[in-house]
């Protein structure tokens, strides 16, 4: 069984590029922001940033737990916390990056507000999710969205 987690920016395709590498391998698709709302894998809900505080420990002993008990030929995790999973148990990661332009769109079409598009655009500029990947020991490969064949390829699953 394979494991390749998506992360970046929201707003930066990881959803979209994951359901077609699904797809494309055969692979179930988790979208871990759905995944940890159905199976309550927060702390709470911070009113200030609008979003979940996710249990790490949690979230992952509930990613094993759902590996083990479905049968698929590999797992693509989607999601900008995807990288904080352990890599025993990622065989590859992959980060996905946008142009400023696309991603303060996409988020405005979204309806986040000016404070959110605003920290989503500085998290982009400095590749905090880039970074936060490689100090969780993952070797990420950076995506820009434009040639999921060469994705593939360079996957060399």
């Amino acid at each position: 069984m394979k494991v390749i987690i998506v992360t970046g920016t929201p707003g930066t395709g990881k959803s979209f590029i994951s359901r077609q590498m699904a797809k494309k391998l055969g692979y179930s698709h988790i979208e871990l922001s759905k995944f940890v709302k159905e199976r309550r894998l927060f702390d709470r809900f911070d009113k200030a940033s609008k979003s979940y505080v996710v249990d790490e420990k949690k979230l992952v002993a509930a990613l094993k737990r759902y590996f083990k008990n479905h049968l698929s030929k590999g797992f693509i995790v989607d999601g900008h916390m995807s990288h904080f999973l352990p890599t025993k148990i990622v065989n590859k990661a992959i980060v996905c990056k946008s142009p400023l332009k696309v991603i303060k769109s996409r988020l405005k079409a979204r309806h986040y507000s000016k404070s959110k598009i605003r920290e989503n655009l500085d998290a982009e500029i400095f590749n905090v999710c880039y970074e936060e990947a490689l100090e969780a020991g993952h070797k990420p490969i950076v995506f820009d969205g434009k040639n999921l064949p060469s994705l593939l390829k360079r996957l060399r699953l």
